[in-house]
């Protein structure tokens, strides 16, 4: 192999911290991404706190459906078209 001495000039290597800068249109895109995003976050954090209050502010809406949920079997008279419901769907 023969040396090559013909030119006078470095090899650099770019550095990889250095990221080229972005074209202002993607810069806009992201910004109006970033703005939706926090705004979309703003709204639902004002449903769940709307929700959580209309939540407290009626506990006994929320009481049967929990009564009825943790009421033992049998405690209820089912009724006729859910009385065979077990075997039906190879329940024991």
């Amino acid at each position: 192999m023969e040396n090559c001495t013909h030119h006078d000039h470095s090899h650099t290597v770019p550095h990889a911290a250095s990221a080229p800068a972005a074209p202002a249109s993607e810069t806009r895109r992201l910004t109006i991404a970033l703005v939706a995003v926090t705004a979309f976050l703003g709204i639902q954090t004002v449903q769940l706190v709307s929700l959580r209050r209309s939540l407290a502010a009626a506990p006994s809406a929320a009481a049967p459906v929990a009564a009825a949920a943790a009421a033992p079997q049998g405690a209820a008279p089912l009724p006729s078209s859910l009385q065979n419901l077990p075997n039906m769907v190879g329940g024991c």
